[in-house]
C-alpha cells in the first residue's frame, strides 16, 4: 500500500490509510484522464491555423484559391459568373493603364484608335465599383487598341502596373463572347488570374488526410495591416509571400516606394514580434515564373535602386551570372536579403520554398510539404513525439 501511495504522490492524490480497490480506482481515473488528455492533444496537433501575410500584391490570395481548388472542393458555376465580372473589370483597368502611359511610351494613336481610347475611358469612369459587363461596342473598342500595330511589343514590358497575368485576358477577348461574354463561366484558370483586392479578413477552412486547416488572409496594403495585430494569438504559423518579380515596381498605395523594399521592411517588422517568438515563419518567394521572364529574358537587373544588402555581403548578382534558368544565385540573394533582417535567434524557425502559386500541381506538392511540416512541430509542442 505504501508503494501505491508513493506512485500517487506525483498525481496531486495525498494518500491516508487507503485500501486496495480505492486506489485501483484512483489509478483507474488517472489513465482514464490521462487518455482524455491524450486524445484531446492529438487531436488539437491535428488542427492548424495559418496566417497568410505579405505586402500587396505578393500573391497571397491566390495561394488561398489554389487551396479552395485543391482541397475545398472548388468554386460553383453561380460562384463564378458573381467572379467573371471582377475578370471584366480586370481587362478594362489594366487597358486603361496602359492608354494612361502612352505619353511615356511615345504611342500617339491615330484617330480611329482614338475613338477606342475614348469609349475604353468613358467605359471605365463610368464604371461602378469593380465590376463591369462587356457588349459588342467595347469589346471593339478594345479589339481596335490590342491589334494596333506593335502594341503587344511596346506595352508589354514590365514598367506599366498591371496586374499579372493580364495578357493572358486581353488575348482572351478575342474570343468574345464564347470568353467575356452574357453566358460565360470563366475557367479555375481565370479565377486564379483574376485580381480582387483582399480588404478586411478572410478565412478559408477545410480538411485534408493530414490535419483540419484554418487559413486566414488578411489584406496586405498599408491601411489593411492594422487588423493583422489581433490575428498574431494561436497561430500554428505564418507563410509570408514575398514576390520574387516586384523588385522593379512600385507600391499601389505610394508611387514612391519599391514593393521589395516595403516588404522587407514588413518581414523584418512581423518575424521579430515577440508575439511570433516561438511560430514558425515559411517564406514562400512567389511568382517565380514571371521572376525569369523579367530577370532573365528581359533582363532587368535587380538592384536598380542601389540600397539592397544581405547578410552575405553581397551585390544582386545579374542574369548572366546564371548557369540556367533556375536562378539559383538569385534565389540564395533573395533568402538573404530576408535573413539579414531577422533576429539571430528567430532565423531557425524560417524556411523558404519558391513557388509560383499559379502551378497548380506545383503548389500543391508545397502546401502539403508545409502541412506536414507544422502538424511535426505542432504534435512535438503537444508531447506526441
Amino acid at each position: 500500500m505504501g508503494n501505491a501511495a508513493s506512485d500517487l504522490e506525483g498525481s496531486g492524490f495525498v494518500s491516508h490509510d487507503l485500501g486496495s480497490d480505492q486506489i485501483s480506482s484512483i489509478n483507474a481515473g488517472n489513465k482514464k484522464l490521462a487518455d482524455i488528455i491524450s486524445k484531446k492533444g492529438k487531436a488539437a496537433s491535428q488542427k492548424m491555423s495559418i496566417l497568410l501575410l505579405g505586402s500587396g500584391e505578393s500573391g497571397k490570395t491566390t495561394v488561398l484559391k489554389q487551396m479552395n481548388l485543391i482541397h475545398g472542393g472548388g468554386y460553383t458555376d453561380d460562384t463564378k459568373k458573381q467572379l467573371a465580372s471582377c475578370i471584366r473589370f480586370n481587362v478594362i483597368e489594366g487597358l486603361f493603364s496602359i492608354i494612361q502611359s502612352f505619353g511615356q511610351f511615345n504611342f500617339v494613336p491615330d484617330e480611329n484608335q482614338q475613338k477606342a481610347v475614348d469609349k475604353v475611358s468613358q467605359f471605365y469612369n463610368e464604371l461602378n465599383g469593380a465590376n463591369a459587363e462587356f457588349d459588342e461596342n467595347i469589346v471593339d473598342a478594345i479589339l481596335v487598341l490590342l491589334k494596333a500595330e506593335g502594341f503587344e511589343d511596346k506595352f508589354k514590358g514590365y514598367e506599366i502596373d498591371i496586374q499579372d497575368g493580364w495578357w493572358s485576358f486581353a488575348k482572351s477577348i478575342l474570343e468574345y463572347p464564347k470568353w467575356g461574354g452574357p453566358d460565360w463561366i470563366p475557367s479555375d484558370k481565370d479565377i486564379l488570374r483574376s485580381r480582387v483586392r483582399t480588404t478586411g479578413v478572410s478565412n478559408t477552412s477545410f480538411k485534408t488526410k493530414q490535419a483540419e486547416v484554418l487559413i486566414t488572409d488578411v489584406g496586405g496594403q498599408r491601411c489593411e495591416r492594422k487588423k493583422w495585430m489581433k490575428l498574431f494569438s494561436g497561430v500554428n504559423c505564418v507563410i509570408y509571400l514575398a514576390s520574387m518579380s516586384e523588385y522593379n515596381r512600385k507600391l499601389f498605395e505610394d508611387r514612391s516606394t519599391d514593393r521589395l523594399t516595403e516588404s522587407v521592411q514588413l518581414w523584418e517588422k512581423t518575424v521579430n514580434d515577440n508575439k511570433f517568438a516561438s511560430t514558425p515563419f515559411i517564406v514562400f518567394l512567389n511568382k517565380f515564373d514571371l521572376f525569369q521572364l523579367k530577370y532573365r529574358t528581359h533582363k532587368v537587373p535587380i538592384n536598380y535602386s542601389g540600397e539592397y544588402v544581405t547578410n552575405l555581403g553581397q551585390n544582386p548578382p545579374k542574369q548572366e551570372d546564371e548557369k540556367d534558368d533556375n536562378c539559383e544565385k538569385a534565389i540564395l540573394w533573395f533568402k538573404g536579403l530576408y535573413m539579414y533582417h531577422t533576429k539571430p535567434e528567430k532565423q531557425p524557425g524560417v524556411f523558404f520554398h519558391v513557388t509560383t502559386a499559379l502551378d497548380s500541381d506545383h503548389m500543391k506538392k508545397v502546401m502539403d510539404g508545409c502541412m506536414t511540416h507544422v502538424l511535426r512541430e505542432n504534435m512535438q509542442n503537444a508531447g506526441l513525439m
